[in-house]
């Protein structure tokens, strides 16, 4: 049973009344990271042990959690000191988000979204 669900630009945190189970969660892309009290647990190919799952759909996905020794879960979704990806042609991708970084907007919904920059001379 999930007892307090949290979302943040970058994460998502909620905290279980038993130490181990197994959560599914729908959510809009494949998470960088999962850690449950604190410890990064791995991507598996199957929930036989701790771990976690993705299985990409058209638009989203299923994230499913197996832990065994912790009730809370935090799910990573990007590095926010790393979200302006530098391309090609002097054009950055800034992630939006509700973070005060130079280059950042906000979140429209509960999706990310990408904005184009002009960056410097070309």
């Amino acid at each position: 049973m999930v007892q307090k669900v949290s979302y943040k630009p970058d994460n998502i945190q909620y905290k279980t009344f038993d130490a181990a189970g197994t959560e599914v969660l729908r959510i809009t892309g494949k998470p960088k990271n999962v850690t449950v009290n604190g410890k990064v647990i791995s991507e598996r190919k199957d929930l036989d042990a701790e771990g976690w799952t993705w299985e990409a759909f058209d638009k989203d996905g299923a994230l499913r959690i197996r832990h065994d020794n912790g009730s809370e879960v935090i799910i990573q979704m990007f590095d926010i000191t790393g979200d302006v990806a530098t391309m090609e042609m002097g054009y950055h991708l800034a992630l939006k988000s509700r973070a005060l970084l130079p280059g950042i907007n906000h979140v429209t919904g509960s999706r990310y979204e990408l904005q184009r920059q002009e960056s410097g001379p070309r």
